[in-house]
């Protein structure tokens, strides 16, 4: 019976003391992770392909990012997006829009599942679970 008590206290407690849980999400530092980079500017245009009604454009700011070993690797963005005033245009790739006072500004959160050894192009970045929320 004490062993396991201490068995699960141990399990418990271990993953904070020594690092993170295998399979967990850990912090990526936007600056310094280039696959993280690239996941981005890949979500940017797939996400106004899936919203119809605008474009929305992801400031270099305000950007969280978690990473987690999956098959392949999938982040996990927090990113606050500027609604952009000019229309959509398939060859626009990366908007870098300042938010200002009036900037029409959501919290969007997105998954991007990298898997770069796979063969077909479009297999190998995808978006998943895009939401946005008007902020206030």
């Amino acid at each position: 019976m004490m062993w396991t008590f201490v068995f699960v206290l141990l399990a418990t407690f271990s993953p904070a003391v020594f690092g993170t849980l295998v399979g967990g999400r850990t912090p990526v530092d936007l600056n310094k992770d280039k696959r993280a980079q690239e996941a981005l500017k890949f979500a940017e245009p797939e996400l106004t392909k899936w919203n119809d009604t605008m474009l929305l454009c992801a400031p270099q700011q305000d950007i969280k990012v978690e990473k987690q070993v999956v098959e392949g690797i999938m982040y996990h963005f927090t990113v606050r997006m500027v609604k952009a005033s000019f229309s959509k245009t398939p060859a626009l790739h990366h908007c870098p829009i300042p938010i200002s006072a009036n900037s029409e500004t959501y919290k969007c959160t997105f998954e991007v599942w990298s898997r770069p050894w796979l063969k077909n192009k479009l297999d190998r970045l995808q978006l998943l679970h895009p939401k946005c929320q008007k902020e206030n």
